[in-house]
């Protein structure tokens, strides 16, 4: 469980926490200055917490691959 706790983990609890703030208390409580209100701006957030998880799971997988073809390239090095 904590290999998956990463930037990205991190990146994504900021952006559900703005995203529950914007439904608790309005969009316009998170929208930047100058830009348009938009009322699905809350569930804009949801949805890049969730792309945030998404990466954070298939950076860690694509590390834990990488591991393990080094691991076993070497192990094949090794029987030479």
């Amino acid at each position: 469980m904590w290999r998956f706790l990463n930037s990205f983990t991190g990146l994504a609890v900021l952006l559900f926490i703005i995203g529950a703030v914007g439904l608790v208390y309005g969009a316009d409580a998170i929208r930047d200055p100058g830009q348009p209100h938009d009322p699905w701006l809350p569930w804009l957030y949801f949805g890049a917490a969730v792309l945030m998880v998404v990466n954070a799971v298939l950076s860690v997988r694509h590390y834990e691959q990488k591991m393990k073809e080094q691991e076993q390239s070497r192990k094949e090095e090794a029987r030479k």
